[in-house]
């Protein structure tokens, strides 16, 4: 049984960098998901990323039915031989059985005696099979959506792949990965160390590459590194380094760099006057740059940065990186003071000569279908109206500053500090930048109601209008980001409690786009759009799909309320009186879904022929009754349980009545009033889909 070291190392050109951890952990889940399939047992796997390699450590990996070295023992020498020197029947039947070519057989000396023997390493080819179909499988399933070629053949991967080095334990595994066969040789930074290196065995990784190639395979230990040399350089300087608002910049930054190495530079104090949250999101965006503050938070002249590689010439790296830092806070206070000649708002009339899309028309009419929905929204929530309605107005005249222009992730951050410049209200001015959020999944939600209306609004405006064009996500194609800002819309509703019914506000917007819409079905198609997003969320937060589509086929529009069922249907499932419940549901649902008979919502109670049926019905109406409050306050738990108080009188009444009787009234009768027990049910959820 062998039980090493498994090694990879695919050596590319330089890896997307906000991709990088993801790639690397993926490649690691995925290698080990491909052992499993297997059944081929092991240890740890630790992954190493750096911007030109992707590689995994897969430390005890079993491999009994792929053993490199074969070796058999036989009979006995004293029982191997005949009289006359040949092999006996034993040997023969041991040497056939195990296919040996007498040839090969070799005696094996002991302290206990002799045996034939034989040993080989024909399973090699195997060995070399099984690791580059595990390998191959586990990078073609990586998250990606670009594939690049190269060379001269079809081989496809995210960016070129130019070495490839297979270990197990010290042995090379032979194979090709994407046409490039597996070596020995692994490369070191591209400029200092050694270009190239041969690894002898497998645990030799990533000293080797640390000590003779300089580069910090380890991405975490690479950005732990980067960190505390971060914290050092601010210390040196006598200030304050908040890393954690720059988790961000620290991945990406990690991804970029093998041999990291931090410098400080300055900048002149007159571009303090730019305001602070402009200067740290250009500077961190496009030079991924780290600023520094005094110890009373004011931001400070000089800023951090990380280069990839150790020079004797640092000054003149400091030196370019301040000239490049100098022409951009030139450019930035040139936008800046050039935006200041004209008031926010000056913008707004400039607003009909931009289109928002060619068939819905200009921003400037975008502008005041978000003002009215907004406005809708506003009280819905019970949000300044006032403010809505002035945050409306001036949520896309930032898109025409120069600002924006030249830097367009800037659009609403832009919008907030000229409109507080303009003397605009301050939750006015909040609501320009938080219109746009969440951006990403754990991106914060609008703080205040007045952003929260505009950000529900604006999201909406071009869900609706971009659905009733026809314009569907598909794949990963998503220019309007129809996904992210239906997932920003749930979020903002379920997490902020806010109580809104989405037809009211779809059928709305619906309106606000008169002709322009051309689907008939768009409200339709963007309540199902939602209702995927809805159940995709709610599997992920660890929902099971019953329970989810058991509240969706109530059609909940109100978002909250559907939070709300959700979470009581959860817990009330696995009680012992969630189980009676849906196990009489079903039955109820079975009954009504054979039956092709036309329901009806009354039941006739001169039609009743058992007390089973005057009890049910009783119940019906008295549950009814008490439902009403608990229902209006959201309550489903309580409903839940109120509804698992039918369940006695259910199990009597199909113990004692026949439902489907053949008198066609009485029958009618008794599925009418199943139907109302159905019915009575579905105002929580259709609790028959659950298990």
């Amino acid at each position: 049984m062998i039980q090493q070291i498994f090694f990879v190392e695919i050596g590319t050109e330089e890896l997307p960098p906000k991709s990088l951890r993801s790639l690397a952990e993926s490649f690691a889940r995925n290698f080990g998901e491909e052992l499993k399939k297997l059944n081929i047992s092991h240890g740890k796997i630790s992954w190493f990323a750096t911007p030109r390699r992707l590689a995994l450590k897969i430390f005890d990996l079993c491999l009994s039915k792929y053993d490199c070295k074969i070796e058999k023992r036989g009979p006995a020498v004293s029982k191997a031989f005949n009289k006359d020197g040949s092999l006996s029947k034993e040997a023969v039947a041991w040497a056939n059985n195990h296919n040996i070519s007498i040839d090969k057989i070799e005696r094996l000396r002991t302290e206990k005696g002799e045996w034939l023997y034989y040993r080989t390493k024909t399973k090699e080819k195997n060995i070399s099979k099984l690791f580059v179909s595990v390998v191959t499988n586990s990078l073609l399933n990586l998250p990606f959506s670009k594939l690049m070629r190269w060379s001269n053949h079809n081989m496809q991967f995210i960016r070129p792949v130019h070495t490839v080095t297979m270990l197990f334990g010290n042995h090379l595994i032979d194979g090709k990965i994407f046409g490039i066969n597996s070596k020995r040789i692994i490369r070191g930074h591209r400029f200092i160390g050694k270009s190239e290196l041969i690894i002898d065995s497998a645990d030799q990784y990533p000293a080797i590459l640390y000590k003779y190639g300089m580069v910090i395979a380890d991405y975490e230990e690479r950005k732990n590194v980067i960190i505390y040399n971060i914290k050092k350089a601010a210390k040196l300087l006598g200030c304050e380094i908040d890393l954690r608002t720059d988790d961000l910049l620290i991945e990406e930054v990690t991804s970029l760099v093998e041999w990291p190495v931090i410098l400080t530079a300055k900048f002149e104090k007159k571009f303090l006057e730019i305001p602070l949250e402009i200067l740290v999101f250009i500077f961190k965006k496009y030079q991924r740059y780290f600023f520094i503050y005094d110890k009373i938070g004011n931001l400070m002249p000089n800023f951090i940065f990380v280069i990839n590689i150790e020079s004797i010439n640092t000054e003149e790296i400091i030196f370019e990186n301040e000239k490049i830092a100098r022409q951009r806070l030139i450019d930035i206070e040139f936008f800046f003071k050039n935006d200041s000649r004209y008031n926010l708002e000056y913008n707004l009339q400039r607003l009909k000569m931009v289109l928002f899309q060619k068939q819905l028309g200009t921003l400037y009419e975008k502008t005041f279908r978000i003002k009215v929905l907004s406005r809708l929204i506003a009280k819905k929530i019970g949000a300044n109206i006032y403010q809505v309605d002035r945050a409306s107005v001036l949520s896309k005249c930032d898109l025409l500053t120069n600002m924006v222009f030249e830097y367009t992730d800037m659009q609403g951050i832009i919008g907030m500090h000229y409109a507080l410049r303009d003397g605009e209200i301050k939750d006015v001015a909040l609501a320009l930048k938080e219109q746009y959020q969440p951006k990403f999944f754990n991106d914060e939600l609008p703080s205040t109601k007045v952003s929260s209306a505009l950000a529900i609004a604006e999201k909406i405006d071009t869900l609706i209008g971009i659905f009733g064009i026809g314009y569907y996500p598909k794949s990963n194609r998503d220019p309007f980001a129809l996904r992210r800002n239906t997932f920003g819309i749930l979020r903002i509703i379920i997490e902020k409690r806010y109580d809104i019914n989405l037809i009211d506000i779809i059928q709305e917007s619906v309106y606000l786009y008169g002709d322009k819409l051309t689907n008939c079905n768009v409200v339709n198609d963007v309540i199902k759009f939602m209702f995927d997003r809805l159940s995709v969320w709610y599997q992920e937060l660890g929902y099971n799909l019953n329970i989810i589509q058991s509240v969706l086929n109530c059609y909940p529009t109100n978002l909250y309320d559907f939070n709300e069922r959700v979470k009581a249907v959860n817990c009330f499932n696995s009680s012992k009186e969630g189980k009676n419940l849906i196990k009489i549901n079903k039955r109820v649902s079975n009954i009504l879904n054979k039956s092709k008979t036309k329901l009806f919502d009354n039941v006739l109670i001169s039609e009743f022929k058992t007390p089973q049926e005057v009890k049910i019905a009783i119940s019906i109406i008295v549950i009814q009754i008490k439902l009403v409050p608990i229902i209006i306050n959201k309550n489903y738990k309580e409903a839940l349980i109120q509804l698992s108080s039918l369940c006695e009188s259910i199990d009597d009444f199909f113990k004692n009545v026949k439902v489907m009787d053949e008198n066609q009234t009485v029958r009618i009768n008794r599925l009418n009033l199943l139907k109302q027990l159905r019915d009575l049910f579905l105002k929580v959820a259709d609790i028959s889909l659950l298990q």
